[in-house]
């Protein structure tokens, strides 16, 4: 650590003790304004980093064990990374090794609780016909992993997005992610998620603030943040603000239903009407269950006006009642 004037420069260095090579470098930079501060923030950052890019290396070591020699966290590691690309082929990719691992370890909660999101996942971006069972499933798999342990923050954030997507009130679902988040603070995701939940709820400038602290504690955090960050701008009418965050996520996770909802309701709200409508008509060619309909039996945002702004520009660019 070196000190010039009001400035701070850390650097940090990961070692593997057993093979004696270096896993992570990295330097921070900082103001030296309020030493505990910073001290917090790259306490926070330092922790996500590792954690994302440790869990990344002992996932890719898992594929190179035989079946056999996989266990049961094993298989969530590899869930996890299949479940956060947010993609069908994805989805069913991690609900398989879910399954493994459950059927290796029927207590393992963390298991449980990705399961969920992959339940969430396939009805959130309405994947399948009928998203009712999805979410009902995922409910069971949440409370399956807070029953089998009460102490991991995974299965209460499970929870709070299940509790959001069966219909028992935004506040009970905001109330699930924070209990996550107290039990892990320096989680992103978990703080990603809170700010998901926050938007559904009406609460656009808390999730805003939720995103900025969390994509700070995790530079490298999924792109779907990007859909949540979209998603608030635009329900706070800063459509000019939420295009370019949508473009990117279009861009990363091409052909996503959301992501393309997202760039046609910022292109209908600048009068870019003929960009919309080409949008639409290739959303509804993508995914045949993505319809006006559909969205307005499952979206559940606690303010009408907030899912009028999806349904109404979704409308005026053609897509399908």
């Amino acid at each position: 650590m070196r000190r010039a004037g009001n400035r701070i420069r850390m650097t940090a260095r990961l070692i593997d003790p057993w093979a004696g090579n270096e896993l992570w470098a990295d330097r921070f930079d900082r103001d030296l304004t309020d030493i505990f501060e910073v001290q917090d923030e790259i306490t926070s950052l330092i922790v996500n980093l590792l954690a994302g890019r440790i869990a990344r290396q002992h996932y890719l070591r898992v594929l190179d064990k035989s079946p056999d020699a996989i266990d049961a966290y094993d298989n969530t590691l590899k869930a996890m990374e299949h479940a956060l690309r947010v993609s069908p082929d994805d989805n069913l990719l991690a609900r398989r090794h879910l399954e493994r691992a459950i059927e290796i370890d029927p207590g393992f909660a963390r298991a449980h609780a990705i399961l969920a999101l992959t339940y969430v996942n396939e009805g959130n971006n309405l994947w399948v016909e009928d998203p009712s069972a999805s979410f009902e499933a995922a409910y069971s798999a949440a409370t399956s992993a807070v029953a089998a342990d009460p102490r991991d923050p995974w299965s209460h954030a499970m929870l709070g997005i299940a509790q959001l997507w069966q219909r028992m009130g935004t506040d009970q679902a905001v109330a699930s992610m924070r209990h996550a988040l107290a039990l892990n603070p320096n989680n992103a995701c978990f703080r990603g998620l809170l700010a998901y939940v926050l938007s559904y709820a009406g609460a656009h400038e808390e999730a805003l603030s939720q995103l900025k602290t969390a994509e700070l504690q995790n530079p490298q955090h999924p792109a779907v943040f990007l859909g949540f960050r979209a998603r608030a701008l635009m329900l706070l009418g800063r459509y000019e603000e939420a295009l370019p965050i949508a473009q990117r996520m279009e861009t990363l996770m091409t052909g996503h239903s959301n992501a393309l909802s997202f760039l046609i309701v910022c292109y209908a709200a600048l009068g870019r009407e003929a960009a919309a409508r080409e949008l639409a008509d290739r959303l509804a060619s993508a995914n045949p269950y993505y319809r006006l309909s559909t969205l307005r039996a499952y979206f559940l945002f606690a303010r009408a006006q907030d899912l009028n702004v999806f349904l109404q520009s979704l409308a005026s660019a053609g897509l399908p009642e």
